[in-house]
């Protein structure tokens, strides 16, 4: 309300204004386009440190410097960054193929089936759309297809593990478990839409495949459990079942090698217990014999962890009035090496009986994606990847390239260390010239890196000026000399890497 003076003095009145305050806006937002191990290709993000970095795209890598550029911003004070990763999408055919992500397909095997389900490709949607994540790194996936679920005919469970391999020894490094999935449409627990929404490893999709049938022995299409016994009335055993002590005599063959001699011999043990009237009674019992399977003579040393560590389930699958089942067999994952494309082939008259006979569908016990590819790899004696500066670039249409940050809403710094590997100079120019018309457009700051070759001396990098001198911009900026960091992918031995990492977590 207006002031009223009442005497000679100083008197303040304050007015609504329009204007508003102006809301600070971060300057410390760095984005790095650069080739990795692994990582989404041609999209944009975002990490808040070097584990965000190495779950997303593998951490350190020897052939990419734009990997050790990220590493050098966080350590010293940068807190937030877009990684954009390219690759070799040419490659050099027939010789070597362009990058491609790993895949495997499913199958439903019901009566001696073969139906593709479901493909399985390595790396996770964003934004609920699918996208790529090239890479030798997707055949360190292993799918597992399990029915210990509530209702083994309806359901089953999908686990999915990244391994590494050291020497003969196979590792999990890391694991994701999807329970009480169902191939059927429009329900919660839907495979596609549940993988899809919470995996970071991998994506499912029906693409190009024929329609599920809507009606089929073993709705909703459980994958692998060939159904080829009878269950008959309460899954009754037939009266010929081994009696206390009886030899437990099969044919077997793991993966696709056969025991040499003969059958499988081991003994069925009911310790003193009365012998079981069914076949889920008889599972623990029948487990029991295959683990102490593993002493026989006859099992090589290769064999027997597959065998002493093996689990026996029953798995049924059917309607009322088609009861079909077998006995699942996972052998055990201790062997060194372990492969996953073994299986177990029991055969002969008593695995019939025993319902252990699924010839026409062995007991496979994980799947491997396969065909995933780097596209060109780094030639010898150097520590970067042959990628077309095209790949850099990218286009605006498709929003590849520098052009995946115009899904960013803010970033103000730009970094592409590996420019300095393009083979011409006129390449990096080219190169360099663009990406400063596009910060300039974003209002960012582009740190430009020169080449190792020409950041020797002061010589060397005043002739580089020279020559760059067209590059000059407000937006651009050139440090010098290259940092040298300790490479703890080279027994900590010194590595001249770009500064521009170093110098945008200073600037942050």
């Amino acid at each position: 309300m207006p002031v009223q003076p009442t005497y000679p003095g100083v008197y303040v009145e304050e007015i609504a204004s329009g204007l508003r305050t102006v809301t600070g806006v971060a300057t410390s937002v760095a984005a790095f386009v650069g080739s990795f191990e692994r990582g989404l290709l041609n999209e944009a993000v975002q990490i808040f440190g070097m584990a965000d970095f190495e779950r997303e795209y593998g951490g350190l890598d020897r052939n990419s410097e734009t990997s050790y550029a990220i590493q050098q911003f966080f350590l010293n004070g940068g807190t937030q960054a877009w990684v954009v990763r390219v690759v070799d999408t040419l490659g050099a055919l027939p010789l070597v193929p362009a990058a491609a992500a790993a895949a495997v397909m499913l199958h439903e095997l019901v009566g001696g089936l073969g139906q593709d389900v479901m493909r399985v490709r390595a790396g996770r949607r964003i934004r609920g759309a699918s996208a790529s994540n090239p890479g030798e790194w997707g055949k360190q996936l292993r799918i597992d297809v399990d029915y210990a679920t509530a209702d083994p005919r309806e359901q089953f469970n999908l686990t999915i593990s990244e391994v590494r391999i050291d020497g003969d020894r196979t590792i999990v490094v890391r694991t994701e478990r999807f329970p009480n999935l169902t191939m059927r449409p429009d329900t919660p627990t839907n495979a596609i839409e549940v993988v899809n929404q919470r995996s970071d490893l991998i994506q499912l999709d029906r693409d190009s495949l024929a329609a599920l049938p809507a009606s089929v022995v073993g709705t909703p299409y459980p994958l692998r459990p060939a159904a080829t016994g009878t269950m008959g009335d309460a899954l009754a055993l037939p009266a010929t079942i081994p009696a206390e002590g009886a030899p437990f005599d099969v044919d077997l063959a793991i993966g696709g090698v056969g025991i040499v001699g003969g059958p499988l011999a081991g003994t069925i043990r009911y310790f003193g217990a009365t012998p079981p009237t069914t076949y889920a009674g008889f599972t623990r019992y029948l487990q029991e014999a295959v683990r102490r399977a593993a002493g026989d003579p006859l099992v090589t040393d290769a064999m027997r962890p597959l065998l002493s560590g093996a689990l026996v389930s029953l798995v049924n699958q059917g309607t009322s009035a088609v009861p079909l089942f077998h006995f699942a067999v996972t052998l055990g994952r201790a062997a060194r090496p372990y492969d996953p494309a073994t299986t177990a082939v029991f055969s002969n008259a008593a695995a019939t009986m025993l319902g252990l006979d699924v010839a026409s569908a062995p007991n496979d016990q994980q799947f491997a994606l396969a065909g995933g590819h780097d596209g060109r790899a780094a030639a010898p004696g150097t520590t970067f990847r042959p990628i077309d500066p095209a790949m850099f670039v990218g286009t605006s249409a498709a929003k590849t390239g520098l052009f995946a940050l115009d899904d960013v809403d803010l970033f103000n710094i730009l970094c592409v260390p590996e420019a300095t590997t393009f083979p011409a100079q006129a390449d990096r120019f080219a190169f360099y010239t663009q990406a400063t018309d596009y910060v300039r457009e974003r209002r960012a700051m582009l740190i430009i890196d020169v080449p190792e070759a020409d950041a020797r001396t002061l010589p060397n990098i005043e002739t580089w000026i020279a020559e760059n001198d067209g590059l000059r911009d407000p937006n651009t900026a050139v440090y010098f000399p290259r940092t040298n960091v300790p490479d703890p992918l080279n027994q900590n031995r010194a590595r001249s890497v770009a500064s521009s990492g170093t110098i945008a977590g200073l600037w942050a």
